[in-house]
């Protein structure tokens, strides 16, 4: 977890030197009277009011209501973070651990003294008992107290059987529609 937040504080130290970089060019152009400067300024702008346009549209995506179906449409990663969105929204603070060393958690939800270890699934087809596995043993890692699994399809005969034997909470597509129908 250090070694990602060490990457992620270098990123950010390389953006704002790029960002910074940016702005300087962007005032020498308009400050110059040198057409071609001028040209990268007016072109760095564009590119600038195209990232945050960008970035924007993936914010709202993210962000907005939506229905279950829009949840489909989404990719793993997004789907991470609208989950993390809702249950904010829901009164939980919420800690992004996935990634390599995530030990088969994806979000930390915490209210009430509560800790939830929250491995989310964004599949086509049932899951089965790998994640409840993958949670149950990142709830015991991250000393959780309970271990969720949150998807938008259906879970298998099977995983269902796991998590009521390990007290694993499951979130299939039906109760997350109604938690999303419920938030919007």
């Amino acid at each position: 977890m250090a070694r990602n937040s060490r990457s992620r504080r270098r990123n950010k130290s390389a953006f704002s030197e790029l960002l910074w970089d940016g702005l300087l060019i962007v005032a020498l152009g308009f400050a110059s009277n040198t057409p071609w400067l001028k040209s990268i300024a007016i072109l760095i702008l564009a590119l600038g009011f195209i990232y945050i346009g960008w970035r924007l549209f993936r914010y709202f995506r993210i962000t907005r209501p939506l229905d279950i179906h829009g949840v489909d449409e989404m990719s793993g990663t997004e789907f991470e973070r609208f989950v993390a969105h809702l249950l904010k929204s829901q009164g939980y603070s919420v800690e992004h651990i996935g990634g390599y060393d995530d030990f088969g958690v994806d979000l930390i939800a915490s209210r009430g003294g509560r800790k939830h270890a929250i491995q989310v699934k964004r599949w086509k087809q049932p899951v089965g008992v790998d994640a409840i596995r993958a949670a149950v043993a990142g709830m015991a890692f991250h000393k959780c107290d309970r271990a969720v699994v949150i998807t938008n399809s259906k879970f298998s005969w099977r995983a269902q059987k796991l998590a009521e034997a390990n007290n694993c909470k499951l979130i299939d597509r039906t109760v997350l529609a109604e938690q999303i129908r419920k938030a919007s």
